[in-house]
């Protein structure tokens, strides 16, 4: 997670467009539910919940789902989910102690904010000795030249300095080994994701290393990506591969 302000400016900038991300795989929990043998009596806890999206997937595989996030902001932006608490608390400034032992903890793409030495220390007093740590991402897979164009766009409209408290590690297998969690599981679904063209700039709006850039020229953005991908076009919808996936990491006993 980046640092307060900079992290809460750019949620305010994102949070809109958050629902635009590119969605998980419906059958994603479902899989996951199955791998982790979850049930009515398992804790979860999202770490970095943002909008909630992780929350609400694996919420009705599991009788309690925790999510912490440091934006008031992106947590006005949660789903009602009736076995599922939110909180605000900022983990890149102190672990987050519940006075319980979570079965799994869930991480979305914040990972690389996540401090290594506070990760580790919520691994070991907050997680149960048999548990996992599952890192869950949705992305673009085998890039059309079209989409590898509006990506390159976003690129140029980048601010690094959004990424002040950045830690690095984006994939995440480096700060978990470094915490004793070693990857036994790796679920991939691949899919063709059908949408708008309205719908990617509202995507290409939701990174926050570009958000604030591109929503203040939004009309240019808008523009340019409808040029790039307009012969691409068909019946008013783009379609390209994705995938999602979950890398679930535990300790070697």
């Amino acid at each position: 997670m980046a640092a307060e302000g900079t992290r809460y400016k750019s949620a305010e900038e994102t949070a809109e467009y958050y629902e635009f991300r590119l969605p998980y795989h419906r059958k994603l929990f479902r899989a996951l539910a199955r791998r982790l043998r979850l049930n009515k009596r398992s804790q979860v806890l999202d770490l970095c919940c943002g909008t909630g999206r992780l929350t609400a997937g694996i919420a009705p595989f599991v009788g309690q789902a925790v999510g912490i996030d440091n934006s008031e902001y992106m947590l006005s932006k949660v789903p009602e989910i009736a076995n599922a608490q939110f909180i605000i608390h900022d983990i890149s400034k102190a672990p987050f102690y519940s006075g319980q032992r979570f079965n799994h903890f869930l991480i979305g793409a914040a990972i690389q904010y996540i401090p290594k030495d506070t990760l580790c220390e919520m691994i070991e007093y907050s997680l149960d000795r048999q548990g996992a740590v599952i890192l869950c991402h949705s992305w673009w897979y085998r890039s059309s030249s079209w989409l590898l164009s509006v990506n390159r766009l976003r690129q140029e409209y980048s601010d690094r300095s959004t990424r002040h408290g950045y830690v690095g590690d984006r994939e995440g297998d480096t700060t978990l080994k470094e915490c004793l969690m070693f990857m036994k599981d790796h679920i991939v679904l691949k899919s063709t994701f059908t949408f708008t063209p309205d719908w990617l700039i509202n995507n290409q709006l939701s990174y926050s290393t570009s958000a604030k850039k591109m929503i203040a020229d939004k009309a240019n953005v808008s523009a340019k990506i409808l040029r790039i991908v307009s012969p691409h076009i068909n019946n008013g919808k783009l379609s390209a591969e994705m995938v999602s996936e979950a890398k679930i990491f535990s300790r070697i006993e």
